[in-house]
């Protein structure tokens, strides 16, 4: 890397790589991460909060990997400094857009980025976690700052219910909205936590993060696997393994192994899938029998209780109307 080059042209834009946290990003980070696109999530190790210079004199990128790697981090519009091999030495270059850089017909040697205030970084995930912070600080909305993890318990049903129509509409759009309510919903759990010294978001990321590495070792480990049916045992052999370790939430779940919170109906539709209603058995007295042997009657005619009843629902409605 020729420093005194980058610092040169990062200072006609302001920028000094010392003093302004400037973050370089190399050729061959560019080019892994633009490989596959797809898969490439989270390999990119920097923030558009902070300014980047891409480093490419000794070895130039191709414009289309950079092009697919700022995709990900920056809004279309954002504006940049770009020196390709037809600019160089260091006094040429284009200001041009994100949106521009695919279709660049030369190599980049160097890419000034300009960082995106707090507010604009809407692709950095930390922005929302910020916002989430400002709205429940002492002088932020009196609505965020009178919730609790209770108050929003229902928002939280709610809005997976939300997600799963947009996955049964097979509506990608909306589904994407959903899931943005939803990842807001987390961060304000986790925000309220905070405030209460119970836990933070950051410990909600390591907690997800060592579980799905640890149960994941024929892909972050040693272990191999050979179809689906080898990865449920390791699942198993795994999750056995952190019981022993005392690794496994403590929340006491019901007898039947189901979360307690779970609706009803879906809950004795995997109890009487599991342990079948036949016949010859008595159901329990009461209404609450009567209806648990219609869903077993409904799972042993190899039909869904919960499809059945919301098809039932609906045509109720439609008629009602």
């Amino acid at each position: 890397m020729d420093f005194d080059v980058l610092a040169e042209i990062a200072a006609t834009r302001g920028l000094d790589l010392r003093d302004d946290n400037v973050q370089i990003l190399l050729t061959k980070t560019v080019r892994e991460a633009g490989k596959n696109n797809r898969f490439a999530g989270g390999s990119l190790p920097l923030t558009p909060r902070w300014p980047v210079v891409m480093d490419a004199l000794r070895e130039p990128v191709e414009f289309k990997a950079l092009a697919s790697v700022l995709n990900r981090h920056y809004p279309p519009d954002h504006e940049l400094l770009v020196l390709t091999t037809e600019d160089y030495p260091p006094e040429g270059g284009d200001d041009i857009r994100v949106r521009d850089v695919a279709h660049l017909g030369a190599d980049v040697l160097v890419a000034v980025i300009p960082s995106l205030p707090i507010l604009d970084a809407h692709r950095d995930p930390r922005t929302l976690q910020h916002i989430v912070a400002r709205l429940r600080a002492s002088d932020g909305c009196p609505w965020d700052r009178k919730q609790t993890t209770q108050s929003l318990r229902n928002a939280l049903i709610d809005e997976v219910y939300e997600a799963l129509d947009a996955i049964d509409a097979g509506d990608m759009d909306n589904l994407a909205e959903e899931l943005g309510d939803l990842g807001l919903l987390i961060m304000m759990h986790a925000q309220i936590a905070e405030e209460a010294g119970h836990f933070t978001l950051e410990d909600v990321y390591e907690g997800i993060t060592a579980k799905v590495i640890r149960r994941h070792p024929h892909v972050f480990g040693d272990d191999s696997n050979h179809d689906d049916l080898d990865v449920v045992g390791l699942w198993k052999r795994v999750k056995a393994e952190e019981k022993a370790a005392g690794k496994l939430s403590s929340t006491e779940k019901a007898a039947d192994g189901q979360p307690r919170s779970m609706p009803a109906l879906t809950r004795a539709a995997r109890v009487l899938q599991k342990h079948p209603l036949t016949p010859d058995q008595p159901a329990p007295a009461g209404p609450g029998g009567e209806m648990l042997a219609v869903i077993a009657g409904i799972i042993a005619a190899g039909d869904d209780p919960d499809a059945v009843l919301r098809d039932a629902l609906n045509q109720y409605v439609s008629e009602s109307d």
